[in-house]
C-alpha cells in the first residue's frame, strides 16, 4: 500500500504490510534481548534458495523463507495477489495446504494466523 492510498486497496498488499509490521516489531524485540548481535539485515528481504516467492501486484514480492515451492506456497499466491477479500475457497485451500508448513516461516505463520 502506497503512502497516501486508499484504505481499500489491494488486499494483499494490506496483508503483507501487517506482516511486515509484526515482523519488525519481533525482530525489535530479539534485537533488544540479543548479546552481542550483530543489528544486521537477517536477510528477509533477499530471495534464497527454498524460499516461496509470490509477485504482490506489479512493485511487490513477498518471500516467505524456508517454504519452498510447495503446495502451501502455490496455495499462498492466490491469497497475497488479491485484490479484494479472497473467497472463502481460496482461504480454505491456503489453511488446508499451509497447515503444517506455516511454522517453518514467521511471515507465512503471521499470514496463517490472520486468516485461519
Amino acid at each position: 500500500v502506497r503512502p497516501g492510498g486508499s484504505r481499500g486497496g489491494h488486499f494483499g498488499a494490506r496483508l503483507m504490510m501487517r506482516v511486515l509490521r509484526a515482523h519488525a516489531a519481533a525482530a525489535e524485540t530479539r534485537q533488544a534481548f540479543a548479546v552481542g548481535g550483530s543489528g544486521g539485515d537477517d536477510g528477509v528481504c533477499t530471495e534464497a534458495p527454498g524460499d516461496c516467492v509470490v509477485q504482490v501486484g506489479a512493485e511487490y514480492k513477498a518471500i516467505f523463507k524456508r517454504v519452498g515451492q510447495t503446495p502451501c506456497c502455490s496455495a499462498v499466491g492466490p491469497v497475497i495477489a488479491s485484490r479484494e477479500e479472497p473467497a472463502t475457497s481460496v482461504v480454505s485451500a491456503f489453511c488446508g495446504q499451509c497447515l503444517e508448513a506455516h511454522s517453518q516461516s514467521e511471515s507465512l505463520s503471521n499470514v496463517y494466523q490472520a486468516l485461519c
